[in-house]
């Protein structure tokens, strides 16, 4: 059993896998966990909760707790606690970052993450366990509002498997940044992982990435990182990409859009598991395409 008081400078704190489940779960695992009192920092990983009330409780019980990570959790009541229950979370803590945690699969199948900052700890919880409850991605934006300050996406995911034939719309989420003032950090996978290759060809699929950019606010972004992960239509998934980033930052009949982002420190593409060829193909493109259509960043020293 954990021994807060053998470890009386421990700051760092990672729980990583279990099921801590009715029955799996000691009843004074609390009060051993609240002897820890130096406990700053905190990392929940691979665990399996009976309700999201016992996540906010094992957040609870760290009196100076300052930052909080989890990632990949799983509880067994998606119900969030009543709104008249009183917590008592460590003063100090203000920042709470998540990664694919439980939620349902129209959420979950975007794999997001992403960073919430705030003045208050009952805030942190209060945000928290909005965000644990959430059905959907605009919940999950709604919530925050400005206390989201980093926030990533898969946002082609909900392609995968689908009939490249079908006259549906495509089922790519319609993300809306409007209300994230406070956001800082934005990012955007794109994998063609089970997407087929007809719809990856296709320039719409792609208009997510410019909606998202462009709902965001432009004076207080700092960083728009997008990381494509391909094997196959290299040249041309990449042109479709930069032409949305493009159209999001700098639109040909807007000429001085690309000031109001005042504070972007960084513009970013990553290429990941491609062949040594189409990669070099992709990285020249990207280093002759990125003065001409993106003067301004690149005179700032800002495209990478």
């Amino acid at each position: 059993m954990f021994a807060g008081g053998q470890l009386p400078c421990l700051s760092d704190l990672r729980i990583w896998g279990g099921e801590w489940t009715p029955g799996a779960m000691p009843q004074n695992v609390f009060l051993h966990l609240s002897s820890f009192h130096s406990i700053t920092s905190l990392l929940l990983c691979d665990i399996t909760l009976p309700s999201i009330a016992v996540v906010l409780r094992l957040v609870c019980a760290f009196d100076r707790l300052e930052s909080l990570q989890i990632n990949y959790l799983r509880w067994l009541d998606r119900r969030a606690p009543p709104t008249s229950r009183r917590w008592a979370p460590s003063p100090t803590l203000r920042k709470v970052g998540f990664l694919d945690l439980d939620w349902p699969d129209e959420l979950g199948t975007l794999h997001p993450y992403g960073e919430l900052e705030t003045s208050s700890g009952s805030d942190i919880i209060l945000l928290l366990s909005n965000a644990l409850s959430c059905s959907d991605l605009k919940q999950l934006l709604h919530h925050p509002g400005k206390a989201l300050c980093r926030f990533g996406i898969c946002p082609l995911e909900p392609l995968q498997g689908m009939d490249p034939n079908s006259i549906q719309p495509l089922r790519v989420p319609d993300v809306d940044l409007s209300r994230n003032a406070g956001l800082q950090v934005l990012e955007m996978i794109i994998e063609e992982y089970n997407i087929p290759s007809a719809l990856l060809e296709r320039a719409e699929t792609y208009g997510v990435i410019q909606r998202m950019i462009s709902s965001a606010y432009p004076a207080v972004l700092e960083e728009i990182t997008i990381r494509v992960k391909l094997e196959q239509n290299c040249p041309l998934i990449l042109s479709h990409v930069l032409l949305a980033l493009r159209g999001a930052v700098c639109p040909p009949d807007q000429p001085l859009a690309p000031e109001r982002y005042t504070s972007l420190k960084s513009m970013k593409l990553e290429i990941h598991y491609v062949d040594v060829n189409c990669k070099r193909q992709m990285e020249a493109d990207w280093d002759r395409l990125a003065p001409i259509w993106f003067p301004s960043f690149y005179s700032r020293g800002i495209i990478e």
